[in-house]
């Protein structure tokens, strides 16, 4: 910056300083601190197609978790489903109780004299 600016109450700033009649510096220090923030912004966009790259792969990732997690989740059903089948033609588990008998799964179901083994099976669909 020139002396003849230092001095100036509207040095750096753009809007009040064009708005005075022109020095003969005037025009350098603008062209100066235009080319800055040019700069300052050339960088900002930078970082945020940076930081749009890693978002985008970031999505393609949980979009691929998604996808895998939807394919246990259906393996997941098919096997509830088959136990439920199971249940449904069939009479119980023998030899659950080590006695030769029987369990019946009315017993090993919900509100059943064992209904802790079978607590975590979900409600048929």
């Amino acid at each position: 910056m020139s002396d003849q600016c230092k001095n100036c109450t509207y040095r750096g700033d753009i809007e009040k300083c064009k708005g005075v009649e022109p020095c003969i510096l005037m025009e350098s220090w603008i062209t100066q601190e235009l080319l800055d923030r040019t700069y300052r912004l050339t960088e900002h966009v930078a970082s945020l197609r940076a930081q749009l790259g890693s978002s985008t792969e970031l999505v393609e990732l949980q979009r691929e978790e998604i996808k895998r997690l939807k394919g246990e989740l259906a393996k997941y059903k098919n096997g509830v489903s088959e136990v439920h089948a199971l249940i449904e033609s069939s009479y119980g588990v023998a030899g659950l109780h080590l006695n030769g008998d029987v369990a019946p799964w009315s017993e090993l179901m919900k509100g059943g004299r064992f209904e802790d083994w079978l607590a975590d099976l979900p409600d048929k669909e």
